[in-house]
C-alpha cells in the first residue's frame, strides 16, 4: 500500500470516528420535543428509558412522552412519540433522520405518521400487518415502527402493567416472499456453476436468465440494489433489527462476505441489478469499445469512493453525497443529473462492457478493493488486476469524461446545498 493510500484510509478512519462521536451527542430537537409535548405540565418526571411523565399543576397526569431510533436506510431515525395518560398513542414526530429525501418525502406524503394514532401502549406494532407499509421507503418506513414500538412497550411494562418485559422484547420473524426469492437467487449461480459442468454449451444462456431475475428480482420488483448509502451507514453503526431486516443482512452478507473470505467478488457479478441490466444491454451487437488510461480510471474511482465515504461520516448524512443512478434506474425517480448520468451509463454500456461498474461505481470499487486486499494478503503471486481492460478510444473517453464531469458536479451540489 502506497503512502498515500495510507494518508487516504487513515483520514477515513478518523472521520468515520468522528461520526460516531457526532452520533452520540445530543439532539437539539430531544429536549424541544420534550418541553412541547405538553406546554401546560407543572413538572417532568422519568418514566423509563428515553420516556417521562407529565404532570399538572394539581399532580394529575397529563401523559407521556418519549424518544428511541430505528436503523433506517441511511443512518438512525430518532422519533418522539406522545402518550395519552391510559397510553394511546396521540402524535409521532420525527425528530433527525438522514435518509434519502425521497423516501422519507414519500412518508410524509401518505401520512404514515398518522397510522400509529391512537394506537394502545404495548400493541405488537409490526410492518406490513397491522401498520401499513409504504411503498418505495420500507427501511425508513421499519425504522419509525421500531422506534414506536420500542416506546410503546416500554410504557405498557415499566407504568401500565399491560406486559411484561419479555412480551414487550418478543419480536416476530418477517420472513416471507422476498426473503425467499432472494434465498433462492442467492444459490442460483452455485448451482448453475454445477450444472455448466455437465452441459458447457448452456453456459451463455444460463447466466442471461440469472441476470434477467437479478433484473427483475432486486432491481423493478424489490429495488434493492446495494448502494454506497448502505455501506457508509453499515460503518456508522447502524443495523437493522435481525427479525425485521432479514433480506438487508442477506444482501449485505452476500456483498461484503466473499470479498473478505475469499477475495471473490460475487455480487457484482452476480447479484448487482444495475450490473445485469447494463451486461443486457451489451448483449445488443454494436461496437465494442475500450476505456482509456487503465491506470488513471482506477485512481479516480478511489478517489471517488474516498471523497463520497468521507463526505458521508463527516456530514453524518450518507444518502446526501450518493451519485448512484439507482433511483432514476429503478423507481423512475430523481433529478436532472441523475438521469442524466443513468442516460450516460445505459447508451455507453451498448459500446462499453459495463461502463458504470468498470469507471464509477463506488460499490464496486470497494468490494473490488476488499477482495484484492484479501488476494494479497493470503495469495501475493495470483492477486488480480481489479478496474477496466488497458487500450484506449477516443469515444470511449468521452463518455467517461463526460459522466465522470456529472459525478463530480452533483458532488459539488451537495457540498455547497444547491
Amino acid at each position: 500500500m502506497t503512502l498515500l493510500n495510507k494518508l487516504l484510509l487513515i483520514t477515513l478512519f478518523l472521520a468515520l470516528g468522528y461520526s460516531w462521536f457526532a452520533a452520540a451527542a445530543v439532539n437539539p430537537a430531544a429536549a424541544e420535543f420534550y418541553d412541547a409535548a405538553f406546554p401546560v405540565a407543572a413538572e417532568r418526571q422519568p418514566a423509563g428509558k428515553g420516556l417521562f411523565r407529565y404532570l399538572a399543576a394539581d399532580h394529575s397526569l397529563l401523559g407521556y412522552a418519549g424518544i428511541s431510533s430505528g436503523a433506517g436506510y441511511a443512518g438512525p431515525v430518532t422519533v418522539g412519540v406522545v402518550f395519552a395518560p391510559g397510553g394511546q398513542i396521540l402524535a409521532v414526530e420525527v425528530l433527525r433522520q438522514q435518509e434519502t429525501v425521497l423516501y422519507y418525502n414519500l412518508l410524509k406524503t401518505a401520512d404514515f405518521f398518522g397510522r400509529f394514532k391512537n394506537r394502545p401502549a404495548g400493541e405488537a406494532l409490526v410492518l406490513g400487518e397491522n401498520i401499513d407499509g409504504v411503498s418505495g421507503a420500507t427501511y425508513s418506513a421499519r425504522a419509525v415502527t421500531e422506534a414506536v414500538r420500542r416506546l410503546s412497550g416500554e410504557l405498557a411494562v415499566g407504568e401500565l402493567g399491560l406486559l411484561t418485559a419479555e412480551a414487550a422484547l418478543r419480536q416476530s420473524w418477517q420472513l416471507g416472499l422476498p426473503e425467499l426469492a432472494v434465498s433462492i437467487l442467492l444459490l442460483l449461480p452455485l448451482c448453475r456453476g454445477r450444472f455448466i459442468k455437465q452441459h458447457p454449451a448452456a453456459g451463455k444462456i444460463s447466466r442471461i436468465i440469472l441476470l434477467l431475475l437479478t433484473l427483475a428480482l432486486l432491481g423493478f420488483y424489490l429495488r434493492q440494489p446495494l448502494t454506497i448509502v448502505q455501506i457508509a451507514s453499515l460503518g456508522q453503526g447502524n443495523l437493522p433489527q435481525v427479525q425485521t431486516g432479514a433480506l438487508w443482512y442477506m444482501l449485505m452478507g452476500a456483498a461484503l462476505l466473499p470479498p473478505l473470505l475469499a477475495g471473490s467478488n460475487f455480487y457484482c457479478h452476480w447479484l448487482c441489478p444495475f450490473g445485469a441490466l447494463q451486461e443486457l444491454l451489451g448483449l445488443i451487437r454494436v461496437r465494442r469499445l475500450s476505456i482509456p488510461h487503465n491506470e488513471a480510471v482506477r485512481q479516480v474511482k478511489k478517489l471517488l469512493l474516498w471523497l463520497v465515504l468521507l463526505l458521508a461520516f463527516l456530514t453524518g448524512k450518507p444518502a446526501l453525497w450518493s451519485y448512484e443512478p439507482f433511483q432514476a434506474a429503478f423507481r423512475f425517480s430523481g433529478g436532472f443529473l441523475a438521469f442524466m448520468l443513468l442516460g450516460i451509463a445505459l447508451v455507453a454500456a451498448l459500446l462499453i462492457p459495463r461502463f458504470w461498474c468498470r469507471t464509477l461505481c463506488p460499490v464496486g470499487t470497494l468490494l473490488d478493493l476488499l477482495s484484492a486486499w484479501r488476494r494479497e494478503l493470503f495469495k501475493p503471486k495470483t492477486a488480480q488486476k481489479i478496474g477496466p481492460t488497458a487500450g484506449g478510444d477516443g469515444i470511449a473517453g468521452g463518455f467517461y469524461v463526460t459522466a465522470l464531469g456529472v459525478v463530480i458536479l452533483s458532488i459539488f451540489m451537495g457540498i455547497f446545498g444547491v
